[in-house]
């Protein structure tokens, strides 16, 4: 052991590259990187074998691990015997690696066939893939399943919920309806429908100011205390409780035995279905009023200053400033002007309180929609407000919201309209006399033209070998004329029915009204070859006879003007422009330059001279006329010698029609 480790006279190994520094720092720098890194490697492999746990290579990776320990182990001992000439210990260290590398030799030759079995990066990805797909199944199973017994436990908890609920207000109906009759609070009333009352406890006989022996000898009675202004709202209620047996609750007012009205807050109910008793549930508003009239002026003393109130009373119009609840905290004097009310009666009070009480649950919906998305600025629009003295007059409104420090304000200005309604009135019986005349004028025509046309054709017959070829020209010149102007009264005829006709709205399939038309087209012209592409489904809120015009005039119009098109084409669809859905008729025809569109819908206005394309010069007038009679709009986009599209818009939402313009 002690040869084992002494030099034995030997010389370094530096003797043999004759110290040349170069050469052996070559050699040192070269054996000490490489037992680096020999020494890196092993703790990779252990690192490896101790996290993939179990493995039949672990043995393998473990013998070439210390393989690798041992080559690198050689590598310093090289460099050491560079200066001490230690071999024994440089052989005994390559003996150890020779020992180690014949295990790892064997074990490797063993295991290479298991390592070429398997298997491969795609297969491994293939079963993984295979397994999340059968993973998601299954978790997708168990997730419905999941659901399923939630929703059963959910709906079995309800349901017993439900029923402890129906129990406990069993249990204590009677003794809450006793408290409440006695506790002097709300006021409680059972009525008939004839206007009869039937009982009534002591809070609501001191609301209207009745004894209980006046009650008993039948002289109160609720339809005589209910003002004329809610006794449509005591109809619909009436109705409410024979259809549901529940009146919703809603405000009105009972007179006082003094004659003074006393707001309430009124909700009944069917005592017993299919009898005619109610019990109503009354509470007395009076205080809250005051107390919200003086709520609502304190804030409209903050909300609007001087300046403020200067400017609102300067405009020509009235001008109401409601706050987020819809109730009015200012009004200007046009407003008391025009309506005749104080600002104290009208302060506290909704909005909707100026209007007849018939439009007042629309113009609720109206404002509460409003209120939810507040514009920069509402569009004007007409309806109806009635002053103190009960008289309607119409009225345009526009709204703007107002923020302020306090909160969300709407300023709603509103214009009294009567005295343009009165001329527009008198506008649309000149127009219908007018409408009348050229209807009655164009009717007329008709006998003496038929004459004519006729005494033409009797001369062109029966004297046909008399006239020479300037007289037959001449008399084939009468027939055409008569032949035209004859085109022309039918076309003012159509005209004057599309102004005076009653508009009936209906859901029309406006694809099956263009088929029809581009069928007779065709079977009217065999010879044409046009391809027409017209998509399904296409429907609009119209009047079926005046829509089937519009169609048939639009498609004529491009059947005519696409007949000298080598491939002609029109189509029927629909886009979508600014949010609305406007239909479109288009063609690849002659088209015309837009300079002239401003004449396009005139009646006898022509872009194309008559030798070109025939026709009577109404035909888009009365497409213009059908589109606004429907509230639409109609325009069209063109290029010389390469079509034409015509837009029309209809609103979807029609619910009446509209008087002729």
């Amino acid at each position: 052991m002690e040869r084992f480790f002494t030099t034995g006279g030997f010389m370094p190994h530096g003797h043999c590259y004759l110290w040349n520094p170069w050469l052996v720092w070559l050699n040192v720098i070269a054996d000490g990187l490489t037992a680096g890194a020999y020494t890196t490697i092993p703790f990779a492999l252990f690192y490896i074998v101790r996290k993939r746990g179990q493995s039949p290579f672990n043995w393998v990776v473990l013998c070439f691990a210390t393989f690798i320990i041992a080559c690198g182990a050689t590598h310093l001992l090289e460099i050491y015997t560079l200066w001490v000439p230690d071999y024994w210990v440089l052989g005994g260290a390559k003996a150890l690696t020779a020992a180690a590398s014949v295990p790892t030799a064997v074990l490797l030759a063993k295991y290479v066939p298991a390592v070429v079995n398997l298997p491969t990066a795609d297969r491994m990805a293939a079963v993984m893939e295979e397994l999340r797909q059968s993973q998601a199944v299954l978790e997708t199973r168990v997730r419905e399943r999941t659901e399923e017994l939630t929703q059963k436990n959910e709906q079995l908890a309800q349901e017993s919920l439900e029923r402890r609920k129906a129990e406990e207000a069993l249990r204590t109906k009677e003794t809450q309806m006793r408290r409440l009759a006695d506790a002097g609070v709300i006021g409680i009333i059972v009525t008939d429908f004839a206007g009869g009352v039937v009982e009534a406890n002591d809070q609501f006989l001191k609301m209207i100011g009745y004894t209980r022996e006046e009650l008993v000898k039948g002289l109160i009675r609720w339809d005589e205390l209910t003002p004329p202004e809610y006794r449509e709202g005591n109809a619909r209620s009436i109705a409410q409780l024979r259809e549901s047996g529940i009146a919703t609750q809603k405000e009105k007012a009972y007179f006082h035995k003094s004659g003074a009205q006393v707001p309430v807050l009124v909700g009944g109910a069917l005592i017993e279905e299919g009898k005619t008793e109610v019990i109503s549930f009354v509470l007395d508003l009076t205080e809250q009023r005051k107390a919200e009239a003086q709520i609502a002026t304190l804030e409209a003393q903050k909300a609007v200053d001087a300046k403020f109130k200067a400017m609102l009373e300067a405009t020509p119009d009235a001008v109401v400033i409601a706050n987020a609840e819809g109730r009015i905290s200012f009004v200007n004097q046009q407003t008391k002007a025009l309506f005749g009310y104080t600002q104290q009666e009208l302060v506290g009070q909704p909005v909707e309180f100026l209007m007849p009480e018939r439009l007042r649950p629309e113009a609720f919906e109206r404002r509460v929609s409003y209120l939810a998305n507040p514009r920069p600025y509402q569009p004007q629009r007409e309806m109806s407000c009635q002053r103190k003295d009960g008289s309607e007059f119409p009225v345009e409104v526009s709204m703007r919201p107002l923020v302020t420090d306090d909160g969300l304000l709407v300023m709603t200005a509103i214009r009294d309209v009567s005295a343009r309604r009165v001329m527009e009135s008198a506008l649309r019986a000149s127009n219908s006399e007018l409408e009348a005349f050229s209807y009655s004028v164009a009717h007329d025509l008709r006998t003496p033209l038929r004459g004519i046309n006729g005494f033409a054709k009797v001369l062109a017959d029966d004297y046909r070998d008399v006239l020479d070829a300037d007289g037959k020209h001449s008399l084939q010149k009468i027939q055409d004329s008569a032949v035209q102007m004859a085109a022309l009264i039918d076309a003012l005829l159509s005209l004057a029915r599309v102004t005076r006709s009653e508009l009936r709205f209906e859901r029309v399939d406006l694809s099956a009204v263009a088929v029809d038309i581009c069928a007779a087209m065709k079977a009217a012209n065999p010879e044409r070859s046009v391809e027409v592409v017209i998509e399904p489904g296409l429907s609009a809120n119209s009047d079926s006879a005046l829509v089937h015009a519009l169609l048939e005039n639009l498609l004529e119009n491009a059947w005519k003007f696409t007949q000298r098109s080598a491939h002609p084409r029109i189509e029927l669809g629909v886009t979508t422009q600014e949010g609305k859905r406007v239909f479109f008729v288009r063609d690849n025809g002659a088209g015309f330059d837009m300079a002239h569109s401003g004449k396009l819908f005139r009646s006898f206005q022509r872009l194309h001279a008559p030798r070109e394309f025939g026709g009577t010069g109404i035909g888009l007038a009365t497409c213009h006329r059908i589109v606004e009679r429907h509230g639409g709009r109609i325009w069209a986009e063109a290029e010389v010698s390469r079509g034409a599209t015509f837009y029309f818009w209809l609103p979807e939402n029609r619910a009446a029609p509209g008087a002729p313009s």
